[in-house]
């Protein structure tokens, strides 16, 4: 990043007064990622979880929806959690806090657009890296929710002209990125690296927030780069974007981070890319009833 957008971008984010530091409730699910989930302490996971009076709401009315056809109403944390299992808790108490923590000022860019684009990354980026055998596919999981928690950052630190690049994104079709670029100076892949680096988040989960749309061969982007810019394709291919057609022309093993993940993972060169694909599309719906239940069409005022 140029160091003179550097500088600008981290006074004007850290002049934003509302700008929450990271969920109390994700601290301990951040340390709990990186341990192999048969020794996960389930009791440490319910405590997280209610600590946090509007998470363990949702986690009951997930717990309780239509989602899981339960004969009997599940009316205890410990019971939701169970129910329910580390992998859906973490995509319910990663959505929620984010969600709040992190709003859109106006309904220019619509929330829940974002947020179905945001969570079927993070599930694309989770199922791939479990294909390949990549080492810690729940920080796949975690690096793509939030690839694009910059797109928020920019909405709060310049209203006005964010709306300019949404209203010119759609009239358009052009990709966001290059909307930025020409009306902002900046990008969301900038801001939401310093935002990064303001929350402490891992290194790695901050440089697939600024590198996910700029990977090249040359530039060696790391494996988890590599996997948030597939699945971010991948999603977008499957009309799961932001809320526009993109006419951009996708040749997924054709792409630097492609070749980059077929170095490591040989898995990959034998995986069926047209299943994988076709795959996709029931993950789609997932992702489409999960936001809807978590998030409601309530989050679009927020």
């Amino acid at each position: 990043m140029n160091p003179t957008i550097r500088a600008e971008l981290t006074v004007r984010v850290a002049s934003i007064e509302s700008l929450p530091t990271i969920p109390a409730a994700i601290r301990p699910l951040l340390d709990l990622l990186g341990s192999p989930t048969d020794d996960v302490d389930m009791e440490k996971v319910v405590e997280s979880v209610a600590l946090d009076k509007t998470i363990a709401a949702q986690v009951l009315r997930v717990c309780n929806s239509a989602l899981y056809a339960r004969t009997g109403v599940v009316e205890t944390v410990r019971g939701g959690v169970l129910t329910l299992g580390l992998r859906r808790i973490q995509e319910i108490v990663f959505a929620c806090t984010f969600c709040q923590s992190m709003r859109f000022k106006d309904t220019s860019f619509d929330p829940l657009v974002f947020w179905r684009h945001a969570l079927g990354c993070a599930l694309v980026s989770r199922k791939l890296s479990a294909l390949i055998e990549f080492p810690n596919p729940e920080l796949a999981y975690l690096a793509g929710l939030l690839h694009d928690i910059g797109f928020q950052v920019n909405a709060q630190i310049d209203p006005e002209r964010w709306k300019q690049v949404v209203q010119e994104a759609l009239a358009t079709q052009r990709a966001m990125l290059d909307v930025e670029t020409s009306v902002l100076g900046y990008t969301h892949c900038q801001s939401g690296r310093i935002l990064a680096e303001q929350w402490q988040l891992p290194p790695e989960i901050a440089d697939a927030i600024e590198f996910h749309h700029m990977v090249d061969e040359e530039a060696k982007p790391s494996d988890l780069v590599s996997i948030v810019r597939i699945a971010d394709l991948l999603c977008r291919m499957r009309d799961m974007g932001y809320g526009y057609y993109e006419p951009v022309r996708v040749d997924l093993m054709g792409d630097p981070a492609w070749a980059q993940l077929a170095k490591t993972y040989k898995k990959l060169a034998q995986m069926d890319l047209a299943l994988f694909t076709f795959e996709l599309d029931a993950l789609m719906d997932e992702v489409q009833a999960m936001v809807d239940e978590i998030f409601g069409v309530g989050v679009a005022a927020h």
